[in-house]
């Protein structure tokens, strides 16, 4: 009898790990049964589950660009990127340019918006006793935040932003966010050390 093949990979890369790559940190559920070089993931936070390939994952970084951190929860892999990125709760912002001090403010205010509007989405839905999309109530407060413009105070000068977001780019500034856990000079430091657009790249 010819006996079933078992998937091997390294203890980082098993069920439960976390992966925070490309900036996008990642959940492993599965090991490819049919594919050893295949992990099977769900983004943090929510988002359609994909696949990583360890060809990919494990391969030489290109110059200029981060290779991935793992780490056994959240709270480490959230960890293990403040220490990679050296950004602390106190990061100076005097340093920083406006640009950068004004896309993290714009991050931060997008989530927290997004976060209070799907609150409030849920608790209307659960008085009516009806059942609730996730999906559905991120697409009807973004249609509420793309209507929004704010103020934002930086070094003693306010300027005026119109918010424009899309789904993609809400998950995306949903992951920085958790990342750095809302600290807006960690966020515009990590914009600041990516100048170059090695990484992800928001607009203003």
């Amino acid at each position: 009898m010819r006996r079933k093949n078992t998937v091997t990979a390294p203890n980082t890369l098993q069920p439960g790990y976390y992966i925070f790559w490309n900036q996008r940190t990642y959940r492993v559920t599965a090991l490819d049964p049919e594919n050893a070089l295949l992990l099977h993931v769900e983004p943090i936070p929510e988002a359609p589950k994909t696949t990583l390939s360890l060809l990919d994952l494990l391969a030489t970084s290109p110059k200029g660009k981060d290779g991935p951190l793992f780490a056994p929860t959240l709270e480490a892999i959230h960890s293990l990127v403040e220490e990679h990125y050296a950004f602390t709760s106190s990061a100076p912002t005097d340093d920083l340019p406006t640009n950068y001090l004004i896309k993290a403010r714009i991050i931060t205010t997008v989530v927290e918006m997004v976060r209070r509007l799907i609150s409030e989405d849920e608790r209307r839905a659960a008085a009516r006793g009806e059942a609730t999309s996730r999906t559905q109530a991120i697409r009807r407060a973004l249609e509420i935040v793309n209507k929004t413009t704010i103020q934002i105070h930086v070094k003693g000068t306010t300027y005026e932003r119109r918010l424009q977001v899309s789904r993609a780019a809400y998950y995306k500034y949903l992951s920085l966010y958790d990342t750095y856990h809302g600290n807006e000079a960690a966020i515009a430091q990590y914009h600041s050390n990516n100048k170059r657009g090695t990484h992800v790249r928001y607009s203003v």
